[in-house]
């Protein structure tokens, strides 16, 4: 091939492979946000359990672990 359609290829390529790895980007972003809701969401729910819900608890009524 000539060198400027050598040239044309990589440029191609690169556009491509930019574009590729924005959508990589995104993907990746979107999941690691949806991993932090759903950590978020599980902390707050542990938090919101009464005590005697949570394993390895004292249990305050006959004072033995849960």
């Amino acid at each position: 091939p000539t060198r400027e359609a050598w040239q044309e290829f990589v440029r191609s390529d690169w556009i491509a492979y930019d574009a590729h790895m924005v959508q990589n980007i995104a993907v990746f972003e979107d999941q690691i946000s949806a991993y932090e809701r759903r950590m978020k969401a599980e902390e707050d729910a542990a938090a919101a359990r009464s005590p005697a819900e949570i394993p390895g608890t004292l249990c305050t009524m006959c004072n033995t672990m849960l």
